[in-house]
């Protein structure tokens, strides 16, 4: 199974939110790029982790193996649209599974068509995920804790000992997992 991303999601957490977080100067733009790459970064990486997508994010799912009995769970919640399931045949030709049956809520996928006789190259499932509206306010925590981690330690090395917030990243990508009912990568 692969995943990618066909049309990148924002940051559900804005540039001024992050400065008000960090007790920054909003009217100063010195550090905007960085910050707003590391918001970026902060996002994907929660994503990645967690499986949760907060804003609208273009995704292909590619799988070289027929599901067992028909059924996959796509990666990524909240599913908002599923615009395309194909496959292609050992003769190159691609068959629509449009028509398959599809939870949104779990990302449960049930195909209505049988396993093709014969060599399946892969099944691509093109979808959308995720929904700025119903982002989990302990998501954008977390997202402005990593970005601001990133901002106070810029070097990949320290000679102070660090430790991780015990409310903090790992904590509450396992309480994310959990309710949302997604894994990681």
């Amino acid at each position: 199974m692969n995943i990618d991303i066909t049309t990148p999601g924002l940051s559900p957490v804005s540039l001024d939110s992050l400065k008000t977080f960090l007790r920054m100067n909003l009217t100063s733009t010195a550090e905007d790029e960085l910050l707003t790459e590391w918001l970026e970064t902060a996002t994907e990486l929660l994503s990645e982790a967690t499986g949760y997508v907060p804003t609208a994010t273009g995704f292909t799912l590619t799988l070289t193996e027929w599901p067992t009995d028909g059924v996959f769970c796509v990666p990524r919640r909240p599913i908002t649209s599923l615009t395309g399931i194909t496959y292609r045949d050992s003769d190159s030709n691609e068959i629509d599974m449009s028509d398959a049956y599809v939870q949104l809520s779990s990302g449960r996928v049930q195909l209505r068509h049988a396993k093709p006789e014969g060599d399946m190259d892969k099944i691509t499932v093109e979808f959308t995920a995720g929904d700025v509206t119903t982002c989990p306010a302990k998501f954008l925590t977390v997202v402005k804790l990593l970005a601001s981690h990133y901002y106070s330690n810029r070097e990949a090395y320290t000679d102070t000992f660090l430790t991780e917030l015990p409310l903090g990243f790992e904590f509450v990508t396992r309480q994310l997992r959990g309710s949302l009912g997604v894994g990681g990568k």
